[in-house]
Order: structure tokens, then C-alpha cells, then sequence
């Protein structure tokens, strides 16, 4: 039984880290309605404030907020050891921002995560640059065109030179790291008859890996069916080219055949259809949580996405609010078990809105809920797939 499918998200933990052990402990919990949630990876939002405007985010438009010192995210980054966290994600608004970003990337070092930064490249200087190469595992820029024009069009005037000169430091700091350097791509109206022009970039740029992401939510950047039905014609002759460079074209490419659908890519819902048609169920809440800069923590960053206004936004945001992790912990986790049973484990096959934006989780879920209805007949055999899939795993991401 094919239960797992490579990922190349590339922004949380692997399957490897996840293993047999951890998931039979996650179905049990699940059945049994009690024990603690098992979180492997955390994103954390460590400010809203970015310097850029896209037009596929409204971030930058929304209102600022509180942002914890290095003493609170201590004392939040001692609860995720707590939990047996592995991998945390620093992004933002632009989480190179922060007044205390160096003490924070050495910090999650120091305490045993793996951590990335995922990044407009709007900002940094030697010493950020120095501590991402020495102390995270690899660093994401959102690269939306290869070319100035089409670039700044998207993201804002001057902001192409700010990420050439991002890169040009960045690359100074990493010869002799194990620092990956990469590059998200949002897939919009604005770019989609450009990709060719990322590719030749990624190459300049000398950059580890280049990820296409379509872009998702309500909004007049979203492409049409037309657009999105070039792009998979695009995607299928660049499937056999070989880059020197990791890219996930090969499996976009699958995605189309499998997870999602023109017509919801074309709402900004590429897999509303495949989760509801294939009763898929969410278990993101009980390995991932996102986490905003003042330190409330969310059971998924998709239930409240970033394409939306602020008031739009608060909305969910106040709805899934599990409190704030710094002063009651238990209390956080109580909320997320019962959101988690009462409806959000549910939300993907019952059609909810906001996880048919779920690009990032749709292959994890796929695969977990086969997983988890194999685990339901006879957990035994689970147990023996589950043995070979430990010893056969490529490393999927989730």
C-alpha cells in the first residue's frame, strides 16, 4: 500500500522524525480521546511588520501587534521541549525585523531545534546573516519573478535589489555550513507566464532548492482555469529537466493528477474537492501549531490565512485563539483537544473553507488518514506497514 508521498514543502519535520512509534501514539490518542498532543514542528510568527506589499498577502496592511522579548520565547521555546518539539519555523510579517532575531536563531540552536527562516529578503545585515549560517538549517526566501519588473510588481518597487543583495550576503556566510538556501515561489497571474525566467535565477542565485507554491485564498491574483491549465502544461515539460538545484516541479506535476483541481486553484481552493470527495481528516493539530509574535498559540496557520483583510483575518483568529501559551499552558492544550474532536479533525472532508487552501498539509492528511483507517480495521497490520515504511522512508515532509 503506497500510504506516503513525497512532499518537498520542505518546511517541517520529516516522516523519519515522526516514525512508527509516533504515529501509532497519535492514533491511539486519537481513539481514546486522552493523553497530550504530540507536536513535532511549531511555526512562529515573530512579528507582523514586513517591508513588503504583495499582492497575493494583506499582512502588511493589518495593524501592529505586541512582540515577545527573548525572555518570553524562552520561556515558549522550554514548553516545546517540553512537548518534544523538533523544528521550528521563524517567519512573519518578516521575522528578520525583530530587535532580539540573533539571540533567537542562537537560542533555538543552543536548545536542540532544528530551524529555519522563511523570509522576504527585505532585510539583513552581516551579523543576521553570520548567525542564520552558523545556527539554522536552512533559510527561505520568497522570490515571486525572476526578472526586476514582474518582481516589483508583485512584491514592491526596489524590492528585487533588496533581494539580490539578501542573497549576495547570505551566500558569503554559507561556504562551509550545512545551510540551505531556497527559494518560495507564490504561482499568481501576475508571474505564471514568467517561471521560466525563476529557474534561470535560482541557477544565478546558486541557490540549494526553488519551490513553486500555488497561490490560494480569495483575491484578484489568484489565476484562472486557462492560466492554471498552462501551468500544468508548463509543469509536465520541465517534469525530465535536470537543475542544479532541488525543485518540487516533479511533484506539483503529481498533484495535478491527484490532490488537486483546476476549478478549485481557480477559487483559490486547489483541494477543497480532494479532501471533501475523499473524507480526509486533519491531524495537523497534534504534530504542528503556529504560534503569533505574542506568543498566542493556533492549532494551524491555514484556519486564519494571510489573503485576507484584517477584520476578515481577526475573525478565525479570535475563533481559534487557544490562549496564551506563556501563562497557561494547560489550558491551551485543553482548548486544542477540543477543538481538535469537536470539529477541526473533521473540518477537511465536511468541505470547511479554509482547509481547502491547505496546500502545505493536503499529502500528510492523504496519507494518515489511509494510515489511520488501516490502524481502525486491524492495528497490527498497521504496526508491520508502518515497520517497512521506517525502514523504507525517503524522508517524506510534512
Amino acid at each position: 500500500m503506497d500510504v506516503l508521498d513525497e512532499n518537498y514543502d520542505y518546511f517541517r519535520a520529516t516522516y523519519n522524525e515522526l516514525g512508527s512509534e509516533k504515529i501509532l501514539t497519535l492514533f491511539d490518542t486519537i481513539t481514546k480521546k486522552e493523553g497530550i498532543p504530540l507536536q513535532s514542528s511549531v511555526h512562529i510568527d515573530l512579528t507582523l511588520r514586513c517591508e513588503a506589499q504583495c499582492k497575493h498577502c494583506m499582512q502588511w496592511t493589518w495593524p501592529s501587534h505586541y512582540e515577545m522579548s527573548i525572555e518570553e520565547i524562552q520561556s515558549l521555546f522550554t514548553i516545546f521541549k517540553r512537548w518534544g518539539v523538533r523544528s521550528l519555523t521563524f517567519s512573519g510579517g518578516e521575522p528578520l525585523l525583530h530587535k532580539d532575531i540573533v539571540e533567537i536563531l542562537k537560542l533555538a540552536n543552543e536548545m536542540g531545534f532544528s530551524s529555519g527562516v522563511v523570509t522576504s529578503g527585505s532585510y539583513i545585515d552581516e551579523s543576521i546573516a553570520m548567525t542564520i549560517a552558523a545556527h539554522c538549517d536552512w533559510v527561505r526566501v520568497s522570490v515571486d519573478a525572476g526578472t526586476r519588473d514582474v518582481f516589483d510588481d508583485i512584491r514592491g518597487r526596489g524590492m528585487f535589489d533588496k533581494v539580490l543583495s539578501f542573497f549576495s550576503l547570505i551566500n558569503s556566510q554559507k561556504e562551509g555550513k550545512n545551510l540551505e538556501v531556497g527559494m518560495n515561489c507564490v504561482v499568481q497571474k501576475r508571474n505564471i507566464y514568467s517561471l521560466d525566467e525563476m529557474l534561470d535565477l535560482a541557477k544565478f542565485l546558486d541557490v540549494n532548492i526553488l519551490l513553486f507554491k500555488p497561490s490560494h485564498g480569495i483575491g484578484k491574483h489568484v489565476p484562472t482555469v486557462s492560466q492554471w491549465s498552462d501551468f500544468e502544461i508548463w509543469l509536465k515539460t520541465k517534469v525530465d529537466s535536470r537543475y542544479p538545484f532541488k525543485t518540487n516541479i516533479a511533484n506539483l506535476s503529481q498533484m495535478f493528477q491527484r490532490e488537486y483541481s483546476i476549478s478549485g486553484l481557480a477559487i483559490g481552493f486547489p483541494v477543497r474537492e480532494h479532501y471533501k470527495n475523499n473524507n480526509i481528516r486533519c491531524f495537523v493539530p497534534f504534530l504542528f501549531n503556529a504560534c503569533s509574535s505574542d506568543g498566542h498559540v493556533f492549532p494551524c496557520d491555514y484556519l486564519q490565512y494571510d489573503t485576507r483583510s484584517w477584520r476578515a483575518y481577526d475573525v478565525n483568529r479570535k475563533k481559534f485563539d487557544l490562549g496564551d501559551l506563556k501563562k497557561d499552558e494547560k489550558s491551551c492544550l485543553n482548548k486544542l483537544k477540543w477543538l481538535f474532536f469537536d470539529s477541526i479533525h473533521y473540518f477537511p472532508s465536511n468541505g470547511h473553507e479554509e482547509c481547502g487552501a491547505c496546500t502545505r498539509f493536503v499529502q500528510l492528511n492523504s496519507s494518515l488518514t489511509k494510515l489511520h483507517d488501516l490502524y481502525l480495521a486491524d492495528r497490527q497490520r498497521l504496526m508491520d506497514q508502518l515497520t517497512e515504511l521506517d525502514s523504507n522512508s525517503r524522508g517524506v515532509y510534512f
